[in-house]
């Protein structure tokens, strides 16, 4: 069994016993955010997630960046750096994705998704609570799903992932339903809520509603046999067999900041969840 101190000092890190980032840019918030994966590249090795919402594009305003960072096997391909450089992700060791506009604050919340397509890899669930904001319309939100892939088969993933691409088949959109609702401030696989062996998706919008807030959950499914996801995932659509929608209680509760599979908690085989509502009397969580 390993040991460590009683005290550990990041200043002692040194590639063996750990790593740290280097950011690509200043004031982007890189570390805001972080996250477990899973094996999104399908090589046998756990990767993982950080965001950065606030990262600037050749000057722009805080379109928002997601650095997804690939594990691997150190015995056969040697140690991490002791400072990893974000900017050196090149599609072989991770990739960057990068909000689409300026105050899309890509990155604000990131989680696995689960095998939210039942291909049998792990995908990627990545919130953008200012993304979608036609004309007036202020900090509607969204989250992104890019599903993983096995790179021996399927090719490696581009240096930059562009989030236009998603088309259903390698991952889709979750635009907001209204106007300020902050959809994607939170963000979380569910597990398997419904009990259909692929695992769920939780999306939340603490603002939604008169701060009410909100959260959305989205059933899985085996697109191979169900059929592909929408480009754009609609809300709205969302019926009881699809997933289906949570509000909150009462206006200024914002229920949906903090969104968490809560496991089986019940011990009836089926995973519950966990909703945030900081501002609820009293402050609680459902």
């Amino acid at each position: 069994m390993a040991s460590y101190p009683a005290v550990f000092e990041l200043s002692s890190i040194n590639g063996v016993n750990g790593f740290q980032f280097n950011a690509q840019y200043g004031f982007g918030d890189v570390g805001v955010s972080v996250a477990m994966l899973g094996d999104v590249n399908g090589d046998g090795v756990a990767d993982f997630i950080v965001g950065g919402p606030r990262n600037n594009l050749n000057g722009g305003g805080q379109n928002g960046s997601a650095f997804i960072v690939f594990g691997r096997n150190v015995a056969g391909v040697g140690q991490f750096p002791t400072d990893f450089q974000l900017q050196d992700l090149n599609g072989t060791n991770g990739f960057k994705v990068n909000g689409l506009n300026a105050g899309d604050g890509l990155g604000v919340s990131v989680s696995s998704a689960g095998d939210v397509n039942g291909d049998g890899i792990a995908d990627i669930l990545i919130g953008a609570n200012g993304a979608n904001r036609p004309n007036t319309m202020t900090q509607y939100g969204g989250a992104y799903v890019i599903f993983g892939k096995t790179v021996s088969v399927d090719g490696e993933f581009s240096a930059v992932f562009n989030l236009s691409t998603l088309d259903g088949t390698n991952g889709f959109s979750i635009p907001a339903q209204f106007n300020g609702s902050q959809l994607g401030i939170a963000v979380s696989s569910a597990g398997d809520i419904n009990n259909d062996g692929i695992d769920d998706l939780l999306v939340g919008g603490g603002a939604s509603g008169a701060g009410a807030g909100a959260t959305y959950v989205i059933f899985g499914k085996d697109t191979a046999t169900a059929g592909d996801f929408q480009a754009n995932f609609n809300l709205a659509g969302l019926d009881g067999t699809n997933g289906f929608k949570i509000n909150g209680a009462a206006d200024g509760e914002f229920t949906g900041r903090a969104v968490s599979a809560a496991g089986d908690i019940n011990g009836d085989g089926v995973d519950d969840l966990i909703i945030g509502a900081g501002s609820a009397d009293p402050n609680g969580a459902y």
